[in-house]
């Protein structure tokens, strides 16, 4: 055999060792792509200055608890009092949809006992019906650590640690910390943080997590989440109903199929997958184009995306870009590595849940790694299942015969970030009556709370990107204009405190809201209660 055929065979073999980096799928796993060489943030650092006593202090709210709870809400303890009103309405609309929620606080305790107390708690409810929880603020977080053998051959690439959800979901396995990592092994020993899960290990719950400290003020970005939530369950928002799924170079044999997965909840599925067309400046154009859910699939860090092109170069985007982009979609998911890590500043998981004109929820990896079998998620989604019902079908799917080494290696990050409990509006299998699915903006009105005790958040939507010639104005029952403002934008949220102009505390009552723009205008009822 001459040199060059020999040189030949080995760049065929390295280049298919390179290639086949998942199961037998030879999928390549996402991998932390980072222009500024950064890390992942260990437990160690994470739960320094925290507090790590052996148990939290847990609560049940006195009036935010439901007969036969089937969902919890659990509350970070200092947090609670800063979003009650909001938890109130978010309260009175799980009922609407037919849910017997409940409210307990737990304190930010950063113990595997802390942990424990509030898994012992979420048994309790299961025991008498529980199905799922949304996790609200700073919280005991499961962290779990391994060595990743995404392929399962047995070659270990790496050591991660990571937050651990799946602790949350899987209420009757064995979860054990009975290994430490000394920096180039593991030794016996305990660290607080998991490596071993056995037994049952499959989900009997899911649960969701608004994660809002690592992104900025928690309780402002939480009362805008809500007011989002809300007007998306009542009246749905103004983008497209369909989905873009964008696809970087890596994972360009898999588009169509991925995309046809999509298609079991939107049928609607644009598709950009070609290797020159997958890049930055195409993925903010596609972010603004208006898909209610996007799939994006990168190789990624907690900071953003990063996306290949020509030979070997990068282009990046940033979490960081998210407020200014605007995105006009409300749901994603992130085949993206640690975008999901929620114990990092600035995460893109939450950036994108709290986005503020339509932010609501995100599936993502706190790890290396991400979703696979996505027709496992995207069929009961798109039959009518929550978010939350369907990611925990797609993780019960994959651990029925128990979690292989790659599968642990891939799966074990996997979180849902946001509201649980929302379902997808117009999905394939959901039968409504739909007039009109209009592509471009219409004239909209909300306020949330409402009726309001101190401070009510008005949303709006202008048919025109022209705000010059709007106005919102507030009038009392006599007709009297009491608060009035230009816009700035062409959609919006205002607040209003209840007083005038003039800085007048005005009285209980009935006012009344009313957009104008371009000769449209809309009118809403605000009850104010003092």
């Amino acid at each position: 055999m001459t040199r060059t055929v020999v040189s030949l065979l080995i760049v065929s073999i390295v280049l298919f060792t390179l290639c086949t980096l998942s199961h037998g799928n030879s999928i390549p796993v996402t991998r932390w792509v980072s222009p500024d060489n950064s890390r992942p943030t260990s437990r160690a650092e994470w739960v320094a200055g925290k507090s790590i006593k052996t148990d939290p202090y847990i609560k049940i709210v006195p009036g935010f608890t439901g007969l036969a709870t089937d969902f919890l809400i659990v509350v970070n303890t200092d947090l609670y009092p800063l979003i009650s009103s909001d938890l109130a309405g978010y309260m009175n609309n799980l009922q609407n949809d037919g849910f017997s929620p409940s409210v307990i606080t737990c304190d930010d305790v950063q113990s595997l006992d802390a942990c424990d107390s509030l898994k012992s708690v979420l048994s309790f409810y299961h025991a008498d019906g529980l199905q799922g929880a949304v996790f609200i603020g700073d919280l005991p977080i499961a962290w779990f650590h391994m060595l990743d053998d995404f392929n399962g051959d047995s070659v270990f690439e790496g050591y991660e640690e990571f937050p651990c959800d799946l602790y949350y979901m899987d209420l009757n396995g064995e979860w054990l910390d009975t290994l430490r990592w000394n920096g180039f092994s593991f030794e016996p020993g305990r660290d607080s943080i998991l490596d071993v899960h056995r037994g049952e290990v499959i989900p009997e719950i899911w649960v969701g997590r608004l994660m809002p400290s690592p992104i900025g003020d928690e309780d402002s970005l939480l009362h805008e989440y809500f007011v989002r939530d809300s007007i998306y369950r009542c009246d749905g928002f103004p983008i497209p109903i369909r989905a873009l799924a964008f696809v970087d170079d890596d994972w360009e044999w898999w588009a169509g199929e991925w995309s046809d997965n999509i298609r079991l909840t939107y049928p609607d599925v644009m598709t950009v997958a070609d290797r020159e067309s997958t890049i930055a400046d195409n993925y903010r154009y596609g972010l603004a184009e208006g898909y209610e859910w996007i799939s994006v699939f990168a190789h990624s860090w907690p900071g953003g995306h990063g996306f290949k092109y020509g030979m070997d170069q990068w282009s990046y985007f940033y979490a960081s870009e998210v407020p200014i982009v605007e995105p006009d979609a409300s749901f994603y998911n992130l085949f993206a590595c640690s975008n999901a890590r929620f114990v990092e500043n600035g995460y893109m998981g939450g950036m994108y849940v709290f986005a503020r004109q339509y932010g609501l929820g995100a599936l993502g990896t706190t790890k290396t790694g991400s979703m696979l079998n996505f027709d496992e998620f995207y069929y009961p989604l798109g039959k009518g299942a929550t978010i939350g019902e369907a990611f925990k079908d797609w993780f019960l799917t994959r651990g029925l015969d128990g979690y292989q080494t790659w599968e642990s290696s891939w799966f074990y990050g996997m979180t849902l970030l946001g509201d649980p409990t929302l379902k997808v509006r117009f999905a394939v299998g959901i039968e409504a009556e739909i007039d009109e699915v209009r592509s471009s903006p219409v004239m909209s009105l909300k306020a949330h709370p409402n009726p309001f005790k101190g401070v009510t958040t008005i949303h709006y939507i202008l048919r025109s990107k022209n705000p010059e010639n709007a106005k919102l104005s507030i009038y009392n029952a006599a007709g009297k204009v009491v608060k009035s403002t230009g816009l700035s934008s062409a959609r919006e949220y205002v607040s209003w405190d209840g007083n005038s102009d003039a800085g007048e505390r005005l009285p209980s009552g009935v006012y009344f809201c009313r957009l104008q723009s371009d000769g449209e205008t809309l009118t809403n009822n605000l009850i104010l209660i003092r």
